[in-house]
């Protein structure tokens, strides 16, 4: 958003790649081929993760320009292959040898040089069960693999055991995905997998069901195939969006700052266990709409406020109809959108008062 900067910074904006000379002043080197400044990562007051990694790319861009991703914008041109011995190599005489090992590619699995990427990782240290330093080294594909292209072709997933990834990330973003999701999970679970750390869009097309049905899909893999998903939820924001305040027309945005709040408890992560889903996200649909409908408090402090608050919250909750709530839900995103006329729009409101007291300590009501 070059033009939306430009408004608010006295600077001179250089657009696009870094891949020519020039584009940072005249004589300015290829940037784009630097060794990146390890060195940022100790300047930090915590702990740095990943750390003692090399931090390579051997492409840019995706082959697919999906409406709610950067990355068509940002390298709108698919292309590589960069080697990656020259770059590990360049790191080391800088940096010195590094553990483990990043890539940063948006859909490496696209490559034609697919074989000759996964070859030239396992030639580096970095093959199935191999140490370095008295410890194994990894691999982790930091941006995730593309399950459509695992789930096409079957030999991929043996390929990519072939060296030490860890953790498996792949995206299930949508429900128009199941399909492949599901196929490629079985291939890398058939192929040795047994850990996986996968992104979960929402508040995108999704509706909160579709999210709830996506948390269980996860858990009926992990069950069937005796793995472990972990869902790592990512809420969706237009990339040219200068705040983080949108909700789509599907949620509520009572609903998302819910499962924030659930996820507070969790650092950001879903994790398998069948009696930790039903406690946190509900037995049922029903349930977890109610859930992620209650106050801050009345989630993340759960076990505290059980019989104190929460169940008088409930009760006036379930006397709701179904339209009154979802006029309930709408009035607290007014309130969240208009802090200032907060306590004059309470006052005004009659209708759900004996609910709002729940939302608002008395100072703001």
């Amino acid at each position: 958003m070059p033009e939306y900067i430009g408004k608010f910074a006295d600077c001179t904006i250089a657009t696009g790649l870094l891949d020519s000379r020039g584009k940072l002043g005249r004589g300015s080197p290829v940037l784009e081929c630097e060794v990146p400044d390890y060195d940022i990562i100790d300047s930090v007051e915590y702990e740095y993760v990943p750390k003692d990694t090399f931090f390579l790319k051997a492409t840019k861009g995706c082959v697919h320009k999906c409406r709610f991703c950067a990355v068509p914008k940002l390298e709108p041109r698919y292309s590589g292959y960069k080697d990656l011995p020259y770059q590990v190599h360049k790191a080391v005489l800088r940096h010195g040898e590094r553990q483990n090992m990043a890539l940063l590619d948006n859909n490496v699995l696209a490559h034609p040089a697919l074989n000759r990427i996964i070859d030239q990782i396992r030639d580096l240290g970095f093959g199935r069960g191999m140490w370095w330093n008295k410890r194994f080294r990894y691999v982790d594909f930091n941006q995730g693999i593309d399950a459509r292209i695992i789930a096409g072709n079957p030999n991929i997933a043996d390929l990519l055991y072939g060296i030490n990834l860890s953790p498996v990330r792949l995206a299930f973003d949508t429900m128009s995905m199941e399909k492949h999701y599901r196929k490629a999970i079985e291939l890398m679970a058939r192929a040795g997998f047994r850990e996986f750390t996968n992104y979960m869009l929402y508040n995108f097309i999704d509706s909160p069901e579709d999210f709830y049905r996506r948390l269980h899909i996860n858990l009926d893999l992990s069950r069937q195939h005796q793995i472990t998903i972990t869902g790592f939820p990512m809420r969706y924001a237009p990339i040219d969006a200068v705040s983080r305040q949108y909700v789509s027309p599907t949620w509520k945005w009572r609903y998302l700052r819910g499962i924030r709040c659930i996820l507070l408890a969790t650092r950001g992560l879903i994790g398998t266990n069948p009696s930790f889903i039903d406690t946190a996200f509900g037995r049922t649909f029903e349930e977890f709409i109610e859930i992620v409908s209650m106050p801050d408090r009345y989630i993340i402090f759960r076990n505290e406020h059980k019989n104190n608050g929460a169940s008088e919250w409930r009760r006036i909750y379930h006397r709701l109809s179904e339209n009154e709530k979802m006029e309930f839900m709408d009035l607290l995103d007014v309130l969240n959108r208009n802090p200032k006329d907060r306590i004059a729009l309470i006052a005004k409101n009659r209708r759900y008062r004996n609910i709002l007291a729940h939302y608002y300590e008395p100072a703001e009501s």
